[in-house]
């Protein structure tokens, strides 16, 4: 008994010197006290009870120890009665607090919880609570019901034990903006390591989810057509390799879903599976269905690798995609759009006709009509069509001009009067000046929804032709496109949204090229460097969360990536950091990043 030994054995030390000449009740107690000490604790309870009847300078001190004694031999009632019979009597005595300490002790005994929270929060001395939690810790981790520990929490906030493990409880919920408030008042009064269950031999299982089609892989096509798997995989692994060399280990648990519903049901009810931390993918919509079941049910977060499509995530709190989705980019491009496109605020908007860019340009137009845009129109496009956007933009007409304005036109520098000729009468001269039906300068900016070539390369002639002010708005694969020209990009200025921006020149990125080169004779894949992404940026939270992902993944603020620029998600479930790119200086860098 370390408070006993520690401080009970110092009160005689204290005791007034007049309160040593009753000689007798000195050598009752002293016996007592020494009995136990020799846990004969049925012999000392004679010697203590002897002095509680009667009126004796040891009185207080026998009452506590007679109740000590009880309690050692079980009878914990009979130590409860004796405890509290010297708090109601003694309020005022200095040791309360170790009164206090076997009470709280001998409550837990009875599994009276509530009751010993009560006293335990009125204990003064922090060691002798600490103490307690040692005894109240393996109690409380037993208890699995939330709302009983969210009750507890709401009476008695400053109990750690308590708020450690309804703190653990609220890491499995879906976090929003009070639950990621609760958990870090939480973490005032408990530590990271204690909250977050972190240690060196941990290791992170993360269960992959993908159509490996593994019985099919003799067939030289199938191999083709599912390379991009390969590459997603192949980068999921070198990143753990990466991640192992600096101390965090993620563990892969490949499962091939064959894109087969049943296949899937199969692997979600193995044993192994349900040991999983976190679900990469599935891919199809199918499997996507019965794996977001699972993970609403089992409180575990899915995430997809390659897609941007709203649905996934719309329903389901521990869905997310790992690049931004389709409705963040429309939103990401307007913020930066309103900042950078507000000198003339009428705009254009061309997109490709289908569900995905629809959707874009419809909460674009949404978002910046909000903010004072005006839009000429906006057109849908069809890829056979896709000359209606330079028609649109650089469609003209024959301004005739008198000779007096002829004249004064020709002095103004970048204006041009043309020679027109007559139809009936070929003799007949007249003078015009070229005129867009959308004049110069009319409107700001250009955004055409669409990552295809035709439509990009049609945008780009138009104000290319036209020669005035007008800003254009794009993605960041027009930049792929030899149709396009450097040149060309950079004189027209054009900004471009990237779904998945990779750093190519960062440290890692080039060795993970090299490596690929000389060990495969081929470049890399983007799809390898968004599976070496995803579980580089697995990694740098569990490495701070330890198996807390969620609640890393929501009280960072910005990840900083190593092949991808970053992540950013706060209460979102998709990636709201979406690089928009420029030129600038003949480098492409990102536009919208705050220094």
């Amino acid at each position: 008994m370390k408070i006993n030994k520690t401080i009970f054995q110092l009160l005689i030390i204290f005791l007034p010197i007049h309160l040593l000449f009753s000689q007798n009740s000195y050598e009752t107690y002293i016996k007592g006290k020494k009995l136990f000490y020799q846990k004969k604790y049925s012999e000392a309870i004679v010697h203590f009870d002897s002095l509680v009847s009667t009126n004796n300078e040891f009185k207080i001190y026998s009452i506590y120890y007679s109740g000590l004694c009880d309690f050692n031999l079980n009878k914990f009632d009979n130590s409860k009665k004796k405890l509290e019979d010297i708090i109601f009597n003694y309020p005022s005595w200095p040791q309360l607090d170790e009164v206090n300490y076997w009470l709280v002790r001998l409550l837990l005994e009875k599994n009276e919880y509530e009751s010993s929270f009560r006293i335990l929060s009125g204990i003064k001395s922090k060691d002798i609570k600490d103490q307690l939690y040692e005894f109240l810790d393996p109690k409380i981790e037993k208890i699995n019901d939330f709302n009983k520990l969210r009750k507890w929490y709401d009476v008695y906030p400053k109990n750690n034990v308590i708020a450690k493990y309804f703190g653990r409880k609220l890491l499995n919920e879906p976090l929003d903006k009070d639950i990621i408030s609760k958990i870090k008042n939480i973490l005032s009064n408990v530590s990271e390591e204690n909250l977050f269950i972190n240690s060196d031999d941990y290791i992170f299982k993360v269960a992959i989810l993908l159509p490996f089609m593994y019985n099919e892989n003799d067939n030289l096509s199938i191999m083709k057509k599912n390379k991009f798997i390969t590459d997603l995989y192949n980068g999921m692994r070198f990143a753990t390799n990466h991640l192992d060399s600096i101390g965090v280990k993620i563990k892969l648990y490949p499962y091939d879903t064959k894109r087969d519903p049943e296949v899937v049901k199969g692997i979600l009810k193995s044993s192994l599976f349900n040991t999983m931390n976190l679900i990469i993918g599935p891919l199809y919509s199918s499997p996507v269905k019965l794996v977001s079941q699972y993970c609403l049910e089992n409180k575990i977060f899915m995430i997809n690798p390659l897609s941007s499509n709203n649905e996934i995530i719309d329903n389901n709190k521990y869905a997310m995609l790992f690049l931004p989705s389709n409705k963040t980019l429309a939103i990401k491009a307007a913020e930066y759009a309103k900042e950078k496109f507000n000198k003339n605020k009428n705009a254009i908007i061309f997109y490709e006709n289908n569900k995905v860019d629809s959707l874009i340009a419809s909460i674009y137009q949404n978002k910046m009509e909000a903010n004072g845009f005006n839009f000429i129109y906006k057109q849908k496009v069809n890829l056979e069509d896709s000359r209606l956007i330079l028609d649109s933009l650089t469609n003209s007409y024959e301004l005739m001009l008198s000779k007096q304005e002829a004249d004064s036109i020709n002095n103004i520098e970048g204006r041009i009067v043309k020679d027109g000729r007559g139809i009936e009468k070929l003799d007949t001269i007249y003078k015009y000046e070229e005129k867009f039906y959308i004049d110069d300068d009319s409107i700001g900016h250009v955004f055409t929804v669409s990552s295809n070539s035709l439509l990009s390369s049609n945008t780009l002639s138009a104000v290319d032709v036209r020669n005035d002010t007008i800003s254009v708005l794009g993605f960041n694969e027009w930049l792929e496109y030899d149709v396009n020209t450097f040149d060309q990009l950079k004189r027209l200025d054009v900004s471009f949204i990237s779904r998945k921006y990779i750093n190519l020149n960062s440290e890692i990125s080039s060795f993970i090229k090299d490596k690929f080169i000389n060990s495969y004779g081929e470049i890399p894949s983007d799809n390898l460097f968004i599976g070496f992404g995803i579980i580089n940026m697995i990694g740098k939270i569990i490495r701070k969360y330890g198996n807390y992902f969620q609640f890393g993944l929501r009280n960072e603020n910005f990840i900083q990536g190593d092949v991808f620029e970053g992540f950013q998600y706060d209460y979102m479930n998709d990636n709201q950091f979406v690089p928009i790119l420029k030129i600038i200086d003949s480098e492409l860098k990102i536009d919208n990043q705050e220094e």
